[in-house]
């Protein structure tokens, strides 16, 4: 016969009894010999736990072994990312792509593993996503899942802390262009945060065009309004005379 004891940490009621989490010390009786199996404890896994296994076996003359043991961390809640910059639907300058990433609060969360970016030029369009060189990558090819084709591994700090992508591995951003931005992260349990973070912007850093039609002349007798044009590439916000 195999036993299995199960045990989770940070809970008065910590042993595993086959149907409820008891105070008692408690070992489940498992399925098969030398090849076993115990259901998981229902409803499942409690997040963000230790549990530990300490498993023994005893033969037909009541010989009983010593445990084998192990442990691991249950995590199943993705991290979380956040976009900070760029923040405005518009943007002008924008050398340093920002954010923050994390994994939670627990002190038994399985910390952060990775932070990826992609981004999507004319997402609107057949744009493509930028490959650390060029916006390459097309829609048939992108990975949906961060990490693969199309998606950036950006710096991070802390876990949770900011993430940056800036220097030759941020893109070239061109007036009347936009862009999309899309952040992705995976934490040591393998849990991705979904759906992914995005933020959409246009980039414009060329200023707008104004001028004058009337006043037209040093010296007048009438004027009833006064009047001018403007244009700008990507769009005008307002005009202001003085």
């Amino acid at each position: 016969q195999v036993e299995l004891q199960v045990v989770r940490s940070e809970d008065a009621n910590n042993y595993w009894n086959g149907s409820a989490w008891v105070a008692v010390s408690t070992y489940v009786p498992a399925s098969g010999t030398t090849a076993w199996t115990v259901p998981q404890p229902g409803p499942g896994w409690d997040d963000n736990k230790l549990v530990q296994l300490f498993v023994r076996a005893r033969d037909g003359a009541g010989n009983l072994s010593g445990n084998t043991t192990t442990s691991f961390t249950w995590d199943s809640t993705p991290p979380a990312t956040a976009v900070a910059d760029p923040d405005q639907s518009y943007e002008r300058a924008l050398s340093t792509l920002s954010g923050t990433a994390g994994d939670g609060v627990s002190a038994r969360r399985s910390g952060l593993y990775n932070v990826w970016v992609a981004i999507r030029q004319n997402p609107d369009g057949i744009g493509g996503w930028w490959d650390g060189s060029n916006f390459s990558v097309t829609d048939l090819t992108f990975a949906a899942v961060p990490g693969g084709t199309g998606w950036i591994a950006v710096s991070t700090t802390t876990d949770g802390g900011p993430w940056t992508l800036s220097g030759a591995q941020a893109p070239p951003f061109a007036t009347g262009q936009k862009y999309q931005l899309r952040v992705g992260a995976e934490d040591n349990a393998q849990n991705f945060n979904t759906p992914v973070t995005s933020f959409t912007f246009t980039f414009d850093n060329t200023a707008p065009t104004a001028a004058i039609s009337a006043p037209n002349a040093p010296q007048l007798n009438a004027l009833s309004a006064l009047s001018g044009t403007a244009a700008d590439a990507v769009g005008l916000a307002k005009v202001e005379l003085r």
